[in-house]
């Protein structure tokens, strides 16, 4: 298994955690579109929105991707079939680093509590990739002693912190929501009196 992108999301991940600006300084992994330069009035909190639902949806994937890996018992699964699931969870994580180098990129133009949602999920992210590359390094060296310590502490972590991701991006989400809501109950009490 090539770990090229992964190691590349998890530098940029780390960078992303580390750092309180933006990712400008580092080579996009997508390149942005020209539009984004040509068009002052950009909907950046419209497109933040849409870039942690595909996130949210993406951690979906990845928790269901990592629970089939904790489930696979000593014995019962090849390490083709644990190289399938890591697979999977590398090509997720590689998802979710372009968006969130997206994210940091707009980060400035976007609502606080979109900004709450990039770094809470960065260093989830990092670490997600960091933990996703060790197990994939494990496998490549340690195909017939697949139920270690060592490889059962990254699945475990991959698991967690997978879960974990899904359920603060959700968080957010719902707290825009009702943000909105509450918003719309104002606007209608506001009419209401005048």
């Amino acid at each position: 298994m090539q770990v090229k992108s992964l190691t590349k999301t998890v530098c940029l991940l780390t960078a992303a955690t580390m750092s309180s600006g933006t990712l400008l300084a580092a080579q996009p992994a997508v390149p942005l579109c020209a539009c984004v330069s040509d068009a002052p009035d950009w909907n950046f909190p419209s497109e933040a929105s849409r870039l942690l639902k595909e996130i949210r949806s993406a951690a979906f994937r990845l928790t269901d991707n990592a629970a089939n890996l904790k489930s696979y018992g000593p014995g019962g699964v090849s390490w083709h079939g644990h190289a399938g699931e890591l697979t999977l969870i590398r090509e997720q994580i590689n998802a979710v680093g372009k968006r969130i180098q997206r994210l940091h990129t707009i980060r400035h133009a976007t609502a606080p509590w979109q900004q709450e949602a990039i770094d809470s999920m960065t260093p989830m992210a990092a670490t997600l990739a960091s933990r996703t590359e060790a197990a994939i390094r494990y496998l490549q060296d340690n195909r017939t002693y697949l139920w270690s310590e060592t490889y059962r502490d990254h699945v475990q972590t991959l698991s967690s912190r997978a879960d974990q991701m899904k359920k603060s991006v959700s968080l957010h989400l719902e707290l825009a929501e009702t943000l909105d809501k509450l918003e719309a109950l104002r606007d209608r009490t506001a009419s209401i009196g005048s």
